[in-house]
Parts: C-alpha cells; structure tokens; sequence
C-alpha cells in the first residue's frame, strides 16, 4: 500500500510539473507590476505566478507553524494553572 501512495504521490507531481511548464511555454509575454511603492520590470507571467505560489506556500507553513506552536504552549501550560 506504501508504495502505491508513493507511485500515485510521484505521479501527481509530474503531472503538477508539465501542466506548469506548459503554462510557462503557452505564456510567454511579459507583465510589468505596480506594487504602489515598487515597480517590478516587465517578467514573465509564469514566473509571477511562480513567485505567487512559492510566498503562498512559505506563508501557510510559516502560519500554520506558529498556530501549531501556540496550541502546543496552551496545552504545557493549561496543566501548570490546574494544579495551583
């Protein structure tokens, strides 16, 4: 069963994988971004969504790290207020 999740883990990533390079071949034209204080010269729109999905992904980690961490302080401390 282990390897079977593996094959079908390694095939959806390939397909992740050509589907993204596909939309990167298919899109070539370049998009100049006015981010109000910063303006970004004309990049490719497959390397924006790129830079879109890599800062998505840091933060849900980052984010979800920090929720984790808090429960885990909760849960040290909520049996230390008991026993006063």
């Amino acid at each position: 069963m282990k390897k079977l999740k593996s094959g079908v883990l390694a095939l959806l990533i390939l397909i992740m994988l050509v589907a993204g390079i596909a939309f990167a071949l298919l899109n070539p034209q370049t998009v100049e971004l006015d981010l109000f204080f910063v303006r970004v010269p004309p990049v490719s729109v497959a390397l924006l969504m790129l830079a879109a999905l890599v800062t998505g992904l840091v933060l849900g980690v980052v984010l979800s790290g920090l929720g984790r961490a808090g429960r885990q302080i909760r849960k040290r401390t909520l049996p230390a207020e008991a026993s006063r």
